[in-house]
């Protein structure tokens, strides 16, 4: 029997954001813990007392992580951080880099409110953003002008070249590697979001088909590809009978649910045999594109159209009963996709002015 392995950056609850707040207290832990030996060779006391309680913040943010609320953690990283920093450079100077620190607090509060909040609220993350930019330059300039007007002193003004650059080093690195790590973070999320954008221009919302506006491209390239290399064409309109009738007896829930019952049926339909597409037209509408000759696709869409006749809805307890009906034109030499869509859609019409449930030609 296999071992379940643990796994310290997977399953971290929240996605991108949680993620990124999970590896920025890992990474803030291992500092500070580099850091406590730096302390521990100054005989700082004052930043060895102050060390142990960043430890254990960070150590709670670590193991704890599942109960964090993000913006409220982020705001607890940003004083931790700003309250080490300034104490720091006050004990050691500015000379030990721990100022590069407040650099960092603007890439990580705006992915903090980025995460934390809806792709419409930007403006929030912005002004959230701003304000901690203005504070932590504020910070930043405030310690320079310290320490080159000689204002205040560091308390250990006698640390050593070397122990100098030690220390610059640590923060540098990690200060890197932070910024590193909310950039990659960043970029991931802004993919994410991306493709989410891109699948919902694409695809109806309610029966996740595809939309007219993805449909068009795709039933152009498959016509193109059948009039260059003489292959079979086939587009049909498919039309729920009575569909207003359904709205208004049982409410537009039950229409929305016809319409996704039908919408499943007609996508394994199609699916099935091989190389077709088909999307949400417009209302009740479905387009159907398939490489397939006149009498095979008057079959195909016959097979369908019985199988909406049999199916039936089950609504709040209720039974109803649905059909449709199927216009359709097939290829042939000197015919157009227009002049084919024009022909699916006189057909189409041929059978609801003659009864409905029935597929033509």
């Amino acid at each position: 029997m296999a071992k379940k392995r643990f796994h310290l950056f997977k399953n971290v609850p929240g996605g991108e954001l949680g993620t990124g707040l999970f590896i920025m207290n890992f990474i803030l832990l291992v500092t500070h813990l580099l850091l406590g030996i730096f302390y521990y060779t100054c005989h700082s006391q004052v930043m060895i007392i102050a060390n142990l309680f960043s430890i254990l913040f960070y150590l709670v943010g670590v193991l704890y992580r599942k109960k964090q609320r993000f913006a409220f953690w982020g705001y607890a990283i940003y004083a931790e951080i700003l309250a080490h920093v300034v104490l720091a450079s006050v004990s050691l100077g500015w000379e030990c880099g721990f100022q590069l620190w407040l650099i960092a607090l603007v890439s990580g509060q705006f992915f903090t409110h980025i995460g934390d909040h809806k792709l419409t609220q930007y403006e929030y993350a912005n002004a959230i953003t701003i304000s901690i930019s203005i504070i932590s330059f504020a910070f930043y300039l405030l310690l320079y002008i310290l320490d080159i007007t000689g204002v205040t002193e560091p308390v250990q003004a006698n640390l050593s070249y070397p122990v100098v650059i030690t220390a610059h080093i640590i923060n540098s690195l990690m200060v890197f590697v932070s910024l590193l790590i909310y950039t990659l973070l960043f970029l991931k999320s802004m993919s994410k979001n991306e493709k989410t954008l891109f699948r919902m221009a694409r695809h109806d919302s309610l029966t996740g088909l595809y939309n007219r506006y993805a449909m068009t491209p795709i039933a152009e390239k498959a016509f193109d590809n059948a009039v260059t290399y003489g292959k079979n064409f086939s587009i049909g309109i498919a039309d729920i009978d009575f569909f207003k009738q359904i709205n208004d007896t049982y409410g537009h829930d039950a229409g929305d649910v016809a319409l996704k019952a039908i919408s499943d049926l007609l996508l394994r339909t199609v699916t099935g045999l091989g190389d077709g597409y088909v999307c949400r037209w417009g209302g009740e509408e479905f387009l159907i594109v398939l490489p397939t000759d006149e009498h095979c696709m008057r079959s195909y869409m016959e097979e369908f159209r019985h199988k909406v006749a049999v199916m039936g809805l089950t609504y709040e307890k209720q039974r109803i009963d649905m059909t449709i009906s199927v216009g359709f034109g097939t290829y042939e030499e000197g015919k157009t996709l227009q002049s084919l869509l024009r022909e699916a859609d006189e057909n189409l019409y041929y059978v609801k002015e003659h009864g409905r449930n029935a597929v033509r030609p």
